[in-house]
Order: C-alpha cells, then sequence, then structure tokens
C-alpha cells in the first residue's frame, strides 16, 4: 500500500480533531460527528462501499484543499446528500467534456 493511501485509510478511520470539528460545525455530516460508521447506519450505507465512495471524494475534493482532514468533511457532507455523488459527478463531468 502506498504512503498516500496509508494516510486517506487513517483518516477514513479516525475521528476529527475537537478543534477542527469547531471550524465545521455546520456541515450536513456534522449532526453526524463526522462519524462513517453512524453515517452509513443512519442513511443505510453500505460501510465498505461508504469508505470507497469517501476515498473517492477525497481525491477529487482534494482539488480545493491538501488536507485530508478537510477533504474527508466535504465528502462527508456530500455523502450524506447521495452515495452516488462522486459517481454522478465523475458521469457529469466525462459528459461535458
Amino acid at each position: 500500500m502506498k504512503f498516500n493511501d496509508l494516510i486517506i485509510e487513517n483518516v477514513i478511520n479516525s475521528e476529527i480533531p475537537k478543534d477542527i470539528l469547531i471550524l465545521f460545525k455546520g456541515g450536513k455530516s456534522a449532526k453526524y460527528n463526522y462519524d462513517i460508521k453512524v453515517i452509513a447506519e443512519k442513511f443505510g450505507y453500505d460501510l465498505k462501499e461508504l469508505k470507497t465512495q469517501l476515498k473517492l471524494g477525497m481525491k477529487i475534493e482534494s482539488e480545493h484543499s491538501n488536507n485530508k482532514i478537510i477533504q474527508k468533511i466535504i465528502s462527508l457532507d456530500h455523502l450524506t446528500e447521495s452515495l452516488d455523488y462522486y459517481k454522478e459527478l465523475e458521469l457529469m463531468e466525462r459528459k461535458l467534456k
């Protein structure tokens, strides 16, 4: 496994530090504490698929931030809208090219 993949895996499976949570308290997934297990349960998502989509989301959100935690927060906010958010985004972007 590549070093960057290890970092992403670690970020996905860990809690967001409280000092960062304060900055993002208005996000859609904030009420679930950005906890992927809670989000998966609440929305009826398969946890493995949520992790897969979260990794894809973090990759896409890296256009906006180098910080993996911020990438996770933004991605989870979108994934609470739809588990297919990033699949649909990729399809739309391909269609527009």
